[in-house]
């Protein structure tokens, strides 16, 4: 909100929070190529609750029976460093996210500094809450205050930070990192049981890196009629690699005991809906509390939090991935051409060395390619040496009893067949390593 006494909803922003041996530090380090440094055991990004601060005359907030200093919390970091900083002639901006982190096992307490998890709480309000706080930089620019010829005295307006920005580049690299993104149900099944459930999704990644780069470019666009050109400038993304290691996808199903619902009288145009029963799934299959995969605060929204300590969590698995990797690379000869549109790009920027950089020059990972498709031959070639096996010991230990022959002779089909199959998929993932290897 642009409302300077406006702090609750939207108006709360967002806090980012440094917790043990925090550190800061200018111009420390000239290896890391950077300005300001942030260092700290944990860090958190949070919509922090001001209702305290609100003003009297503004209208009145229901009273928590238990005040909170964090309305929702979106973020934690474990052993996060955040880095920012420019130079001259031309501002060349960069920040950086780093968080290496040892993943704890099960049955390990939370984070305790030297090890923890990184993980982003997604929910429908975080994201309404964050696009409104993130429109307030372009949607209204800030108007000139006591600017023009009324004013003698007016000072000259200062010149403008984003103006004088070439180039931005953005580093992150956390191990591991969990992403949440679960939504709050309302059923009026759930209302009459006196229960609050949640469903969506949870991934985890062994390693997430991204490296980011943004550079000033001139648009030079010719009006095809008067042939007068114009100039204008933008900062688009000229390179980026974003690289994850061993995706795991789980849906999640939670349900939360919450008997002050059943306590709310329900309408008979309500009850009489068909309204389909909550899903049910067996006990047993519960989620434990102390697993990597459980974190209390995915289930916390802007405006609810839980009181049940014991939620019983369903998680299935939903797919996975061994790697995956985005590239982008904008060379000058991309940008400096002529569309059907009259338009000429082309920038000075884009080589400077400001920051650490991740970017691994490749433009392929073949290499991951070759390196699951000889694991997978490899198990393949164990499972058809242990076939071939099996058919030599029926073969030189079988009986000729007649009453059991017709079923013998099915069992010896079956495993022919299935040595045949594996032969053939054995052939094609040996032509396929062939193809990778291969110059083009």
């Amino acid at each position: 909100s642009r409302d300077p006494y406006y702090l609750v909803g939207a108006g709360a922003g967002f806090v980012l929070c440094f917790e043990g041996n925090t550190t800061l530090t200018v111009g420390h380090s000239a290896q890391d190529k950077e300005l300001i440094q942030i260092s700290s055991d944990r860090a958190v990004l949070a919509i922090p609750d001001l209702n305290n601060f609100q003003s009297s005359t503004s209208p009145p907030l229901p009273q928590r029976a238990t005040p909170r200093r964090l309305l929702k919390t979106c973020a934690k970091l474990t052993n996060g460093d955040s880095y920012d900083g420019f130079r001259s002639n031309f501002i060349h901006f960069s920040i950086s996210l780093t968080s290496p982190t040892i993943p704890r096992t099960e049955g390990e307490s939370s984070l305790d500094g030297s090890q923890g998890y990184n993980i982003f709480h997604l929910t429908p309000k975080v994201f309404a809450h964050f696009f409104a706080w993130f429109g307030l930089f372009g949607a209204m620019p800030s108007l000139p205050i006591r600017q023009g010829t009324m004013y003698k005295d007016a000072r000259p307006p200062s010149p403008k930070f984003g103006r004088h920005i070439a180039t931005i580049k953005y580093r992150i690299s956390l191990a591991p990192l969990f992403i949440t993104h679960l939504y709050k149900q309302d059923a009026v099944e759930q209302w009459r049981e006196g229960e609050t459930g949640f469903v969506g999704v949870k991934a985890m990644v062994k390693t997430f890196r991204a490296d980011l780069h943004q550079r000033e470019q001139e648009q030079v666009v010719i009006n095809p009629v008067t042939g007068v050109p114009k100039i204008s400038t933008h900062k688009p993304f000229a390179m980026a690699e974003v690289v994850i290691t061993d995706l795991q996808l789980q849906a999640v199903y939670a349900l939360f005991a919450d008997p002050r619902k059943a306590l709310v009288p329900i309408l008979h145009s309500q009850s009489a809906s068909h309204t389909p029963p909550s899903m049910s799934f067996p006990e047993e299959k519960c989620e434990p509390m102390d697993s990597r995969w459980v974190d209390i605060d995915d289930f916390i929204e802007t405006d609810w939090t839980p009181c049940d300590k014991s939620p019983r969590i369903w998680l299935f698995q939903a797919g996975t991935c061994p790697q995956f990797a985005y590239f982008r690379n904008t060379s000058e000869a991309d940008i400096s051409r002529e569309d059907g549109q009259h338009t000429i790009e082309r920038s000075k920027f884009g080589d400077e060395d400001t920051h650490v950089c991740l970017l691994s020059g490749r433009e392929s990972f073949k290499h991951v390619q070759i390196q699951l498709t000889r694991r997978r031959l490899s198990d393949l070639i164990s499972t058809l040496d242990a076939l071939v096996q099996q058919q030599t010991d029926q073969n030189s230990t079988q009986s000729y009893d007649s009453a059991n022959s017709g079923s013998r002779e099915s069992k010896e089909d079956d495993v022919t067949a299935e040595i045949s199959r594996l032969k053939q998929s054995i052939e094609r993932l040996e032509a396929y390593l062939l193809h990778l290897h291969s110059p083009t």
